[in-house]
């Protein structure tokens, strides 16, 4: 986590000339390039940034996340015995790899007798809301929602070209009628 410096500005533990806020940031044009998401997804792919940021063991930390540092101290102030509180990463896949997410009509299992549409919005990784619900951004519907129910191709990510996708999106719904 950051702690306040003496001139009222947030620094980071890791490097004490860098500010917390500005590692985030950095963490975040890192991930936009290299995802090639486009520019206004910049909140959805900071949250992320600050999620990732907050799993990462620190040099600094005794290699400690800041998330083990604080729910650790947190179950000590609360009089919990307990060594240490590391975060759950098998939860992670790789940052803008194509997603599966389940349709709302097949996870309310409706209209089970249209069996050739489609039970699935393809998407992209964008983030995460917990250890189990992630954010998928549907190119399609031009949304971001989060949803548990999701099958994750990690050898395939988003290319930057919206257009192309919308081209498939036409080519299978001419192909189906």
């Amino acid at each position: 986590m950051a702690r306040l410096s003496t001139k009222s500005k947030l620094v980071s533990a890791d490097c004490p000339r860098r500010t917390a806020p500005s590692l985030v940031e950095e963490k975040g044009r890192a991930m936009r390039a290299s995802s090639k998401f486009p520019s206004f997804l910049w909140p959805e792919i900071t949250r992320a940034a600050v999620y990732l940021y907050n799993r990462t063991p620190k040099y600094i930390y005794n290699w400690k996340s800041p998330y083990e540092r604080f729910f650790t101290r947190l179950a000590h102030r609360e009089g919990v015995v307990i060594d240490c509180r590391k975060p759950s990463q098998s939860h992670l896949r790789a940052y803008g790899c194509k997603a599966f997410a389940m349709t709302s009509s097949a996870q309310k299992k409706k209209q089970r007798l249209k069996r050739f549409d489609p039970r699935a919005w393809i998407g992209f990784l964008i983030g995460y809301s917990s250890s189990n619900i992630y954010r998928v951004w549907i190119p399609a519907q031009n949304k971001v929602i989060s949803t548990r129910d999701v099958i994750f191709n990690e050898d395939e990510f988003f290319d930057g070209n919206v257009q192309s996708l919308k081209d498939d999106l036409l080519h299978i719904s001419m192909f189906r009628n």
